[in-house]
């Protein structure tokens, strides 16, 4: 059976839930309420109280080019106060996803904050962002309303770093000897500071990483060499040869196909505090994890091939 008190009724000014009276005003704003929080958990395009500040879906993209034209990819995108990165592909593009604001520090940061765009031997370049509640506000002239980035980021180059490597091929079963990797250094504004890890052999032969065709580690190149010592360039705009990098062949040592040697060099510029910390764990040591440091080398690869013997 009904109960005749719990009956609702509606009114012209108010609706009458059992003895208590509610304004139609305030129904609506509660329901005003639950459609803003329905859509701020959608990552709605637009703000329900209808002013000038807009929330994005929580992504920011865009593009990032290499004032030389070298390939833009692995460009590394940092924010830093949530400290999350992505890198770019091969066409300079990048998309960085921001997570939710309960996942965030106090539930959502809030403010003014800047976005970083990092090769170790590029100027560093940023721009700013705005985040509202945790959200992305693209209320600005830097971001389009799908939350891309206004025009292509431009680094500027720093420090040109190229090898030259001799010989440029050999057999994998016959050759038995040195492989020397010229390396020069030259750099687009006064006196850039280098820092290279030197034997102190006589000559003195600088550390380097042996890659293969795709980039993926293979071996250190530190010769026994009796110690090592921290050698500091001070780079000008002429160009600059330096130590050149060894490494020792042994036949069969390789398998066939193309490598490249790579300098390990530490470019000093001023940098935010953290940046260097979030590529990770060991990013400026001589190892493995030297190749997360972003960086832009000119290099001419060497050749393994299998020469047949009859």
């Amino acid at each position: 059976m009904f109960d005749s008190g719990n009956v609702i009724s509606y009114k012209m000014k108010f609706i009458t839930i059992t003895k208590y009276n509610i304004p139609l005003k305030f129904l609506k704003l509660l329901l005003l309420l639950a459609c803003f929080w329905f859509f701020y958990f959608l990552d709605c395009t637009e703000n329900p109280f209808g002013n000038d500040i807009k929330i994005a879906h929580n992504s920011i993209s865009g593009k990032v080019e290499l004032s030389d034209k070298l390939t833009p990819n692995d460009v590394y995108v940092w924010f830093k106060e949530l400290n999350i990165s992505t890198r770019t592909d091969k066409n300079g593009y990048f998309n960085l996803a921001l997570p939710s604001p309960h996942r965030q520090p106090g539930g959502g940061v809030d403010g003014i904050f800047y976005l970083y765009f990092y090769v170790a031997n590029y100027n560093l370049d940023s721009v700013r962002i705005t985040i509202t509640n945790g959200n992305l506000n693209i209320s600005s002239d830097y971001m389009n309303d799908d939350g891309k980035l206004k025009g292509v980021i431009t680094l500027t180059k720093l420090l040109d770093i190229t090898t030259l490597v001799k010989p440029r091929a050999i057999s994998k079963r016959i050759y038995n000897d040195t492989i020397f990797t010229e390396v020069t250094l030259r750099a687009f504004k006064t006196d850039v500071q280098v820092f290279g890890s030197v034997s102190k052999s006589d000559p003195p032969y600088l550390d380097g990483i042996l890659l293969d065709s795709n980039k993926n580690f293979v071996k250190i190149l530190r010769g026994d060499y009796a110690g090592f010592e921290t050698s500091v360039y001070h780079v000008g705009n002429d160009s600059e040869t330096i130590q050149p990098i060894m490494f020792k062949y042994e036949p069969g040592l390789l398998t066939i196909g193309n490598y490249e040697i790579i300098p390990y060099l530490v470019i000093q510029q001023k940098l935010p505090s953290g940046l260097i910390k979030s590529l990770g764990e060991g990013v400026m040591s001589l190892s493995e994890e030297y190749l997360k440091m972003p960086i832009k080398v000119k290099n001419n690869q060497f050749q393994v091939y299998d020469e047949i013997i009859y």
